[in-house]
């Protein structure tokens, strides 16, 4: 078998998985869409990538309440942003950056520094 026919298979089984636990991804993804667009305006753009995750756990729970994967990628999530906060932290002590200079979150950090 090659490697594009191992890849359709595995994907097939996937999609058909996911499906009945998530719905279609034309909703599933519509709805994620909406909690994207709550979370637009975070001037952070890797905190609002932590959001968007959250967003999306949120729209499969209520699909899915007792998809227990969910609730510990939502802690996962949430833990990623705090360290992403930390490494905020960090880089305006390297740069002896006060937190009101720092009026536009994390994208106020070059991002190659951050």
């Amino acid at each position: 078998m090659t490697k594009l026919e191992q890849f359709n298979k595995a994907i097939v089984t996937v999609n058909d998985e996911r499906g009945a636990v998530y719905d279609h991804p034309f909703d599933d993804f519509g709805r994620a869409d909406l909690i994207k667009s709550a979370v637009a305006h975070c001037g952070n753009a890797r905190i609002r990538h932590v959001l968007e995750m959250i967003g999306l756990k949120l729209v499969r729970l209520a699909k899915t309440p007792d998809h227990m994967d969910s609730w510990i990628d939502i802690a996962g999530y949430a833990r990623t942003g705090v360290m992403i906060l930390d490494r905020v932290d960090e880089i305006r002590k390297e740069l002896n950056i006060h937190s009101t200079q720092m009026t536009t979150g994390i994208n106020g950090v070059h991002e190659r520094d951050a």
